[in-house]
């Protein structure tokens, strides 16, 4: 507790309500919540695996049968949440555990200390999340909502195919242009092989407008 700065213990306390309201197979669970006099206790589940990005960057993509599976469990992830009025805002590999280091691990999804119930849509309007993986709403400075979460899972399915990402540049401001610009090229190096299905996809998850966009449902 000595390490926690002002404001940071709503937050947790927040995320750590948030929490305790999810139980799903794909969704990092809190079973117990300790408040000591000096330390808080999270138990959650253990993923000796460690995090989608990390394996990634080991192998560099994966097969697109193992994008399926795993984008199969985060989507019903992402849709038990939305179900729920909860919006993630931080949807990313890093937020993606995996249960072993086995092949074709069970994944989870965590880390829901940016998440927020949506009281009323499209009501958010705090500037959150990773920068390569935000919605062009929230860079636009816009109100927003659920749709947000869709528009980075667009992009986590799109690293783990071909390992990088579609929306790019040297400093922030340049990856935020891009992002606003919402074009993004399937170049065929990295493409030819992966099905047209696949790509009409995530093309349908990477659109401008919110209201255009893939529901997780």
């Amino acid at each position: 507790k000595a390490s926690i700065v002002e404001g940071e213990e709503a937050q947790l306390k927040k995320e750590i309500s948030i929490l305790q309201e999810l139980r799903h197979e794909n969704i990092l669970s809190l079973h117990n919540v300790y408040d000591e006099p000096q330390a808080y206790y999270l138990v959650s589940d253990i993923m000796i695996g460690g995090d989608l990005l990390t394996r990634l960057n080991a192998v560099g993509f994966f097969p697109e049968g193992e994008v399926c599976r795993i984008a199969k469990s985060i989507l019903e992830a992402i849709r038990y949440i939305h179900d729920r009025s909860i919006v993630h805002r931080d949807v990313k590999p890093e937020n993606i555990l995996l249960a072993s280091n086995e092949d074709s691990p069970q994944v989870k999804l965590a880390d829901f200390g940016f998440a927020k119930k949506e009281t009323v849509p499209n009501s958010f309007s705090t500037m959150c999340g990773t920068p390569a993986y935000v919605a062009p709403e929230i860079v636009n400075g816009l109100t927003y909502g659920s749709k947000v979460d869709m528009w980075s899972f667009g992009i986590v399915i799109w690293s783990m195919l071909v390992g990088y990402q579609p929306f790019r540049g040297e400093t922030e401001k340049e990856v935020q242009r891009a992002i606003k610009s919402g074009e993004f090229v399937f170049d065929e190096e990295y493409w030819e092989d992966i099905h047209v299905d696949t790509k009409e996809f995530i093309s349908s998850l990477l659109v401008l407008d919110p209201a255009r966009r893939l529901s997780a449902r």
